[in-house]
């Protein structure tokens, strides 16, 4: 997560952002080993699905929002680092390295 903050300072979720907004934050925030993950992902899923959250839902969301506010203003989030955070790498394949021995060697790529 640390390569979405290289700066180690993601913004604070805004006080009136929707339920998107809200569950895309928190997932760009919340530490790797978080178990409320899967749950703010199925919220944004079930959200972009049908456009609302029931009342149980929004009470959840509400919940984990909270306390990752109140991490993020303590400093204690991986992004904001805390702790080393693992940063993913999306790889394509195999990296060929492009080396041309002469000019009519044959280069595949």
């Amino acid at each position: 997560m640390r390569g979405l903050f290289p700066d180690q300072n993601p913004p604070i979720l805004e006080r009136d952002a929707r339920v998107d907004q809200a569950c895309i934050w928190l997932l760009a925030v919340m530490d790797e080993d978080d178990k409320s993950r899967r749950f703010v992902a199925s919220l944004l899923t079930y959200y972009l699905d049908r456009g609302y959250l029931s009342e149980k839902q929004m009470e959840g969301l509400r919940s984990v929002a909270s306390k990752m506010i109140r991490r993020h203003i303590d400093g204690d989030l991986q992004c904001q680092g805390s702790e080393p955070a693992t940063v993913q790498t999306l790889g394509f394949g195999n990296v060929i390295e492009f080396r041309a021995q002469s000019e009519d060697a044959e280069v595949i790529l």
